[in-house]
C-alpha cells in the first residue's frame, strides 16, 4: 500500500491512500493540485481550465462535464454543460433531438457506483422503444469521432438536487483501474466547481459541526475507515458511524467524497 500525503490544501493537509498499480505518484500530486484549484476556482472559465488539468492524469481527446436534474432514476433534464474538444454542432444536434433522455451512457450512469466504459453503457442498454433513437446517436457520435471513452456520474447532493456527469473521449473501449480511481476522487469536486460558476458568487452557509464531527471528517479525508477512525479516536465503530451520518445530513451530502469535498472548500478541514 502506497501512502501520500501533501500540505497542498491550504489550512490542513489531504492523504490519499492508493495501490501503486492504481495511482502513479505523480498522478497522485496532480490529482491533489486538481482538487486544490477546483476548492477555490469560482467562474465559468475554470471548468475548462480544471479539465485540462484533468486531461494531464486521463488523457483524452474531448470532454464533457455537467450536471444532470433527475427524478428517481429518470433523467429529466441536462442543466448545466461544459466541454472541451466536442463539437458546437455535435452539441446542438444533440440538444435539439433531445438525446440526452435516451443516451445509454447517461442511463448507465444512473445506476451504477462506479465509473464505467461507454461500451459497457451501450452494452447494457435494454430499451426497445428507444432502440432506433440510440443508433441514431451512435451514428451521429461516429461522426464527430466520439466512439471510444469513458464515464462517471455521481448521485445527487441533498444541497442541489442533481446529480453530475463527465464523459471523456479517450479512444479505448476499457476504463482502467487508475482511471477509474481518479474519477472517483475528481468528479465531487468538479461538481462543486460547476455549481459554483453557474450560480456566481453567492454567499454559501457554513453548516456548524462539532468537534468530533469534525475529527471524523480530517480522518475520512486522510482515507480512514469507520473502524480504523474509532481505533484513532477510542470509540466504538458504532459511534464513527453516526458521526458520519451526521456529517452528511449537516453538509447536505450523500456519500464521503461529497462529504470531503463540501468540507474542505467550506475550509473546515
Amino acid at each position: 500500500m502506497c501512502w501520500l500525503s501533501g500540505n497542498l490544501i491550504q489550512g490542513g493537509w489531504v492523504s490519499v491512500s492508493v495501490q501503486e498499480r492504481v495511482l502513479s505518484r505523480n498522478d497522485l500530486y496532480r490529482l491533489l493540485e486538481f482538487i486544490e484549484f477546483c476548492r477555490v476556482a469560482r467562474h465559468e472559465d475554470d471548468v475548462v481550465t480544471a479539465l485540462n488539468r484533468l486531461d494531464a492524469i486521463i488523457p483524452f481527446q474531448a470532454s464533457i462535464v455537467g450536471a444532470l436534474r433527475v427524478s428517481g432514476s429518470v433523467l429529466e433534464q441536462t442543466t448545466r454543460t461544459f466541454s472541451l474538444g466536442f463539437s458546437p454542432e455535435y452539441l446542438s444536434t444533440y440538444s435539439k433531438q433531445e438525446y440526452a433522455k435516451i443516451d445509454p451512457v447517461f442511463a448507465r450512469g444512473l445506476n451504477s457506483l462506479a465509473p464505467y466504459s461507454w461500451a459497457e453503457a451501450v452494452a447494457s442498454h435494454t430499451r426497445p422503444e428507444t432502440s432506433g433513437k440510440v443508433q441514431a446517436l451512435l451514428h451521429l457520435s461516429e461522426d464527430y469521432g466520439l466512439k471510444r471513452g469513458i464515464a462517471y456520474a455521481s448521485r445527487p447532493t441533498k444541497q442541489s438536487k442533481e446529480a453530475s456527469y463527465i464523459c471523456l473521449e479517450t479512444g479505448r473501449e476499457t476504463i482502467s483501474d487508475a482511471h477509474s480511481e481518479a474519477l472517483r476522487f475528481a468528479l465531487p469536486h468538479l461538481h462543486d466547481l460547476v455549481q459554483r460558476a453557474c450560480s456566481g458568487d453567492q454567499e454559501e452557509a457554513i453548516p456548524s459541526l462539532s468537534v468530533r464531527e469534525l475529527d471524523v471528517l480530517n480522518w475520512l479525508k486522510e482515507g480512514k475507515t469507520a473502524w480504523e477512525i474509532g481505533m484513532i479516536l477510542a470509540v466504538s465503530e458504532r459511534t464513527v458511524k453516526f458521526h458520519i451520518t451526521n456529517c452528511y445530513t449537516k453538509l447536505e451530502v450523500s456519500n464521503r467524497a461529497q462529504a470531503i469535498a463540501r468540507a474542505m472548500r467550506l475550509n473546515l478541514i
